[in-house]
């Protein structure tokens, strides 16, 4: 899956888009350092718009996470009757 991604440093915060036009937001120091090594960029080379393959899969992730949270939702609700 192709990303879109850019640092913008007025609010020290990294802004990825997928090709959905999803958008994740990183605003954690760990996170955003994490983020660009693993694409071996640097703040600087990020002021305008960067394409890349997603090498993490966040988005991937994300969808994981929310069925595993509905899963553990109904499944607490069902066993609380």
């Amino acid at each position: 899956m192709e990303i879109k991604f850019f640092y913008d440093f007025m609010e020290q915060k990294l802004i990825i888009l997928d090709e959905r036009g999803r958008r994740k937001v990183l605003t954690q120091p760990r996170e955003i350092d994490r983020f660009l090594n693993t694409y071996q960029i640097s703040r600087e080379a990020c002021k305008g718009i960067v394409e890349a393959e997603d090498r993490l899969n966040l988005f991937g992730k994300q969808r994981l996470r929310e069925k595993m949270k509905t899963y553990f939702a109904t499944k607490r609700r069902k066993e609380s009757k």
